[in-house]
């Protein structure tokens, strides 16, 4: 009787133990620099203890609260993993919608299993794309025109064919023609 008792109190220690050490890395791991950088969270101000993302719409998050609280977001991206439920801007499953954030999840938890899920528009872009090189392109600005101090930064993406069909993320300011540069 001694002994069964010893190997149920060892087996629920392990257990306790297990379940403390999943807590700690879902903590440690959604206050990390990685999970923080993929969704632009900032340390508050005002409070040390608290986070804001620089994202501004809600669907950029799978948490109601997760523009503010990098844990629950994480938790709810568990949750949401492997599930078809439509999410994000573009309405699809999570991995769809957050393929980045699915594979960080992934390589941090290999305790998740993940289901193959069919992305067949991101897999058909990510195909047409076949992008094998990335350039930071920024031109010099023109003072004259306050939209171009900011407007010109681009992405290049190289791929195999014709540098003339490479693809360009471009980031341009929108600004009110009106505007002055000084006043700008």
């Amino acid at each position: 009787m001694f002994r069964l008792c010893l190997v149920l109190l060892i087996v629920s220690n392990i257990q306790s133990a297990r379940a403390t050490s999943y807590q700690e890395r879902l903590e440690r791991f959604a206050y990390s620099p990685a999970w923080l950088k993929t969704l632009s969270y900032k340390k508050s101000f005002w409070n040390s203890k608290s986070y804001n993302s620089k994202a501004s719409e809600d669907k950029f998050f799978v948490s109601k609260k997760g523009r503010n609280n990098p844990l629950e977001e994480l938790k709810q991206s568990i949750r949401f993993i492997n599930l078809e439920k439509k999410l994000g801007h573009i309405n699809k499953p999570f991995a769809c919608a957050f393929p980045y954030r699915r594979k960080l999840i992934a390589k941090n938890f290999p305790e998740i299993k993940l289901k193959k899920i069919n992305c067949s528009e991101l897999n058909d872009w990510l195909k047409a794309l076949a992008a094998e090189e990335l350039y930071l392109i920024y031109a010099g600005p023109y003072p004259q025109n306050p939209a171009s101090m900011f407007g010109h930064t681009f992405l290049r993406l190289r791929g195999k064919r014709s540098t003339l069909l490479d693809y360009v993320v471009g980031f341009q300011a929108a600004v009110n023609p009106s505007d002055d540069p000084i006043s700008y």
